[in-house]
């Protein structure tokens, strides 16, 4: 398969939301978890608002002049994030997802970034030893948890929805709770409110580990597995 690498545009939103959709429902479907993107149009909504934001980096993987997967990455920070990674199900184990990966991996190297990150689910045994070859450490489980706020009340607590007047405090708390730096972003999709967040090492010395470039032999790229 001869695959061709190039970065996306806000034209590439519906094709690769609909990969990304595919994508995660089929390895979230065979392992009896719930769907990553709970539509298709939730999908390219979110592929669509990374494409359209300068701090945000796509490549993506064409084969015979159709795209059949993509990657991203967060370029707002001092390390770099990558992700969603996705490959059409009908060509994965052909190589493309390690092509994806290493374009960014090259990126961020380029561009001076001390390290990379990304989040891993821990079912997902192929991409894990993916990820592991190309010199990725895991760092620190991540717990992704479903479902309605709890109908209890606490004194002096409320539990709600986020919103984006939220966005602030959510990234006071972070930096307080954890030592980390939190950029969020919320959007509004069918009256419903989502808050997105991704932490990465505070700038300071007392807290950054080190990591240095993914160009110098003791290079480390962390890993989060999420469970």
């Amino acid at each position: 398969m001869n695959v061709k690498l190039r970065p996306g545009t806000r034209e590439d939103s519906e094709a690769c939301g609909a990969i990304d959709f595919e994508a995660f429902k089929a390895i979230s479907s065979e392992h009896n978890f719930p769907w990553d993107f709970p539509s298709v149009e939730i999908a390219t909504a979110a592929v669509s608002s990374m494409l359209a934001n300068p701090g945000f980096y796509c490549v993506v993987a064409e084969a015979d002049g159709k795209i059949v997967g993509s990657n991203f990455l967060d370029e707002r920070n001092p390390i770099s994030g990558i992700g969603p990674i996705s490959v059409d199900p009908a060509v994965q184990n052909r190589t493309i997802g390690r092509q994806l990966m290493r374009a960014v991996m090259e990126r961020s190297a380029a561009r001076g970034f001390a390290g990379c990150r990304l989040v891993q689910s821990a079912y997902h045994n192929r991409s894990l030893c993916l990820y592991t070859k190309l010199g990725f450490d895991t760092r620190e489980p991540l717990s992704k948890i479903f479902g309605q706020p709890p109908k209890l009340k606490f004194a002096g607590y409320e539990v709600r929805a986020a919103t984006e007047a939220d966005v602030e405090a959510v990234i006071s708390s972070a930096r307080i709770s954890t030592g980390t730096i939190a950029t969020a972003s919320c959007a509004t999709r069918s009256n419903r409110a989502a808050l997105e967040w991704s932490s990465i090492w505070d700038e300071s010395p007392a807290t950054q580990p080190t990591l240095p470039s993914l160009r110098t032999p003791s290079a480390k790229a962390t890993t989060t597995s999420r469970r």
